[in-house]
């Protein structure tokens, strides 16, 4: 995803819908993913002033513009924050310790620059810029 498009979307939002925060933006081809989030929760007509917004990109891409769902992106250290105690699975970007690819567990803590996360084999302790992706496990 380059960043010139997540920056253009960003300020787009930003400008114009600010209570909306952008959490994601995934390109496949010329269909374009956004997931949304805002503070009293993301409906139909989130998800529409955020389509209306971003009409400008439909001469490019293909729009979808969802809300984080049960299985949110975690995507900055404060999303890691909000949901300490709660499981993630994470896919890496670069490899960590011996973990090479993905790994799930519990939040510990979310500090500025690192996350520790009480993995399946033990806890593990990684820099933010070695997550490729994170999401909330949804609970059973």
């Amino acid at each position: 995803m380059s960043s010139t498009l997540n920056e253009e979307i960003g300020n787009l939002l930003a400008e114009q819908l600010p209570d909306v925060e952008l959490l994601l933006v995934e390109k496949s081809g010329s269909q374009l993913r956004i997931f949304v989030d805002h503070p009293e929760g993301v409906g139909l007509d989130i998800c529409q002033s955020v389509s209306t917004v971003l009409a400008p990109l439909t001469e490019r891409f293909g729009l979808e513009v969802s809300s984080p769902g049960n299985d949110r992106p975690l995507v900055k250290p404060e999303h890691f924050r909000r949901f300490e105690g709660r499981r993630a699975k994470i896919s890496l970007a670069q490899p960590v310790a011996d973990k090479t690819k993905t790994l799930s567990g519990e939040i510990v803590e979310a500090g500025e620059e690192q996350l520790t996360i009480a993995a399946d084999d033990g806890v593990v302790s990684l820099p933010y810029t070695a997550i490729g992706r994170a999401n909330l496990v949804p609970a059973a």
